[in-house]
């Protein structure tokens, strides 16, 4: 009997070994399948968006990438989703507080809670509306709405404040021929959380909308996709917006503002639009676009702030352009945007895609 049992106990302690094991090997087997997704050369291809978006607006919360509002084929979305890049997948979370959805907003993380301003309705007309959501309850609640109506500009943390700027109204958009400037935005807004307040600072020198920016080492750098005082005759007869040129730095302790020409290597719209975390150090990350020859783009790039040049990384698997992304522990990830012919708004993109470009 001694025997019997001391065979039953030595038995079970082997299989219990045994399988765990297999599972911990198993399990590391996950990671390392998934890690061998993500390579420097190449982007990989990860979970698709449940409601493909384009327009949309992304911020970073505790390592998962949340993708607000934006645009569908129906008009505008409402929708708050969320990518966990440990599991390559994603959930649905509180949705915006506009039922008739929002797109391009203004999204900023400010002490463990994602202040989101403005954006633009199916109508592309603009919002004053601002709030401001907790992660850990899952709520959003209102702010005092913005002094003007703005929308496809940006919004970042600097301190104890976050400042708003670039962008337009939408007041003129849809109107064909000759356009009036007043929609467009050059103004400056300093928003304190602690009081709900607004402050309005500097000017900027230029307008600027379809924005890539962050900030680093005590200024906010801010790329433009295009600049709405100008425009230029289009192969329908229509006007369109020219396209943005060099890098504008707000230095937010002296108020002001500095017009960096370095060219891009091409001037475009872009994907990783409307998202202060679309950087890395002093990288901020450009990919995909709307060039003005009115196709889209398969460029992917990073203007280096120390370097002050641009720098081509691998392009994408194939053209888009107007979704968002961020990064997230040296990855970055896009979703969303148009691709395949220009004009054909039907062609909402669902994949998530993702490159290293850090160790």
């Amino acid at each position: 009997m001694y025997l019997i049992n001391n065979f039953k106990i030595a038995f079970f302690m082997w299989t219990f070994v045994f399988i765990s094991g297999y599972q911990k090997q198993a399990g590391c087997g996950d990671k390392t399948n998934q890690a061998d997704k993500l390579s420097s050369r190449n982007w990989a291809s990860l979970a698709p968006i449940p409601q493909p978006i384009f327009g949309s607006c992304a911020v970073v919360f505790h390592n998962k990438l949340h993708i607000l509002g934006g645009g569908t084929d129906n008009g505008c979305s409402s929708a708050h989703q969320v990518y966990d890049p440990g599991t390559d997948s994603w959930e649905l979370k509180a949705a915006l507080p506009d039922p008739g959805g929002r797109g391009w907003g203004q999204p900023s993380l400010y002490k463990e809670k994602i202040y989101l301003f403005g954006g633009c309705d199916k109508d592309w007309v603009g919002s004053a509306t601002a709030w401001v959501y907790d992660p850990f309850a899952d709520k959003w609640t209102d702010l005092s709405d913005m002094p003007v109506k703005r929308f496809n500009g940006g919004a970042v943390t600097v301190g104890n404040y976050i400042y708003i700027f670039g962008g337009h109204t939408g007041e003129n958009n849809g109107i064909r021929g000759p356009r009036t400037f007043k929609e467009q935005l050059k103004s400056l807004y300093r928003y304190d959380p602690a009081y709900d307040t607004y402050t309005r600072l500097s000017d900027a020198p230029e307008t600027m909308n379809f924005i890539n920016y962050t900030h680093y080492k005590g200024s906010i750098y801010a790329i433009s996709g295009c600049e709405h005082e100008k425009y230029v005759p289009g192969p329908d007869g229509d006007t369109y917006y020219s396209f943005g040129q060099g890098v504008l730095r707000y230095d937010v302790a002296r108020d002001t503002w500095t017009k960096i020409s370095t060219p891009r290597m091409q001037r475009t719209w872009t994907l990783t639009q409307c998202s202060p975390f679309a950087s890395f150090g002093s990288k901020i990350f450009i990919v995909g676009g709307r060039p003005t020859t009115l196709t889209r783009l398969a460029l992917a790039e990073y203007y280096d702030i120390e370097e002050d040049r641009f720098v081509r990384i691998p392009d994408l698997p194939y053209t888009r352009c107007c979704g968002s992304g961020a990064v997230i522990n040296g990855v970055l990830y896009v979703t969303g945007g148009f691709y395949g012919p220009e004009g054909d708004i039907k062609a909402v993109v669902k994949e998530t895609l993702a490159i290293k470009i850090s160790n």
